[in-house]
């Protein structure tokens, strides 16, 4: 049986692509051969396909993004490039055509870390703006009194509300965005103190800590995976 009102997503198939791949190279199998020419197969449906990615929306194309910058970082396919570079572009594109801040601050936060990551690759000075810009961005929104960020409201009509609610994935890449661009940029644009308040306050002290198991018990097996007797 199968759910015929599924859309056909590229983005599952970049992270089919990617996933196919890295376990060829980690497999070590008489598979393995099978699984690095899928990967590839779908490499070229992209690369044969691409105009088709335009009309996409601005999320699934910084997922895209996001894992071809993963396929050339396990494969260092020269073709990959071309790829990023025109995903890129799109991408920017898409970020400046709307106020994406207030409407998805979590994939605002993964393009940063994509462009950060394709100007590695590619050594394009205007990703490197763009994922800059954005950080400067995310500062703007941090309260550093409270140690939270106020999300941009969408309009007029909710700025009246208390409450303002956050996703665990808004939470987890705005911090990862700011953590990893801060470093890499070496701007110091929050300094280690502000990045530690960060830390306790919005992934401590919020509620999506609470997901993680607990640590087992001194009498279960689990506490002793992988550990020895020597002291």
């Amino acid at each position: 049986l199968i759910n015929l009102k599924d859309n056909f997503k590229f983005s599952d198939q970049a992270f089919m692509m990617v996933t196919y791949y890295l376990y060829s190279k980690i497999g070590n199998d008489k598979e393995s051969d099978d699984y690095k020419n899928f990967s590839l197969e779908i490499f070229n449906m992209f690369v044969n396909y691409k105009y088709e990615l335009y009309s996409l929306s601005f999320d699934e194309c910084v997922k895209i993004l996001f894992c071809f910058n993963l396929m050339y970082n396990y494969s260092s396919i020269n073709e990959c490039t071309d790829m990023i570079i025109d995903l890129c572009d799109l991408c920017i594109e898409k970020f400046n055509s709307k106020n994406h801040y207030a409407s998805c601050i979590d994939y605002t936060a993964l393009l940063a870390i994509c462009l950060n990551d394709s100007y590695k690759i590619t050594k394009i000075d205007s990703f490197l703006e763009v994922s800059k810009s954005i950080l400067q961005e995310f500062k703007k929104m941090y309260d550093e009194k409270n140690n939270i960020f106020i999300k941009p409201l969408k309009n007029e009509a909710k700025k009246n509300k208390k409450e303002i609610k956050y996703s665990c994935t808004e939470i987890a890449l705005f911090f990862l965005a700011v953590l990893i661009l801060d470093e890499d940029m070496g701007n110091n644009i929050f300094n280690k103190i502000t990045l530690s308040n960060m830390y306790k306050k919005i992934i401590i002290d919020s509620s999506i800590i609470c997901s993680f198991p607990e640590a087992p018990t001194l009498d279960e097996i689990e506490r002793y995976r992988k550990l020895s007797l020597l002291s």
